[in-house]
């Protein structure tokens, strides 16, 4: 039976550009100086510190199409 370990590191923060911000799930598809140009290609714009909802319901509302979810999510997989 194969046991589940923690994982533990010395630090959380994230190393790419040096900055001393703790990584989080959100940071490299939404708030990363790189991710921040992909989504301003399709003109959309994201607030510093919002939640993922309400950063998904932001971009429904400035892309203004049906299929917008299928933007988010060809953004994402290519970020």
């Amino acid at each position: 039976m194969l046991r589940r370990r923690n994982m533990e590191l010395d630090s959380y923060n994230y190393e790419l550009y040096n900055l001393a911000v703790e990584e989080t799930t959100e940071h490299p598809f939404l708030f990363c100086p790189f991710a921040r140009q992909c989504w301003g290609i399709l003109g959309l714009d994201i607030p510093d510190d919002t939640r993922f909802l309400v950063i998904v319901s932001l971009f429904k509302d400035q892309l203004r199409y049906e299929f917008f979810m299928v933007a988010v999510i060809l953004m994402s997989w290519a970020i």
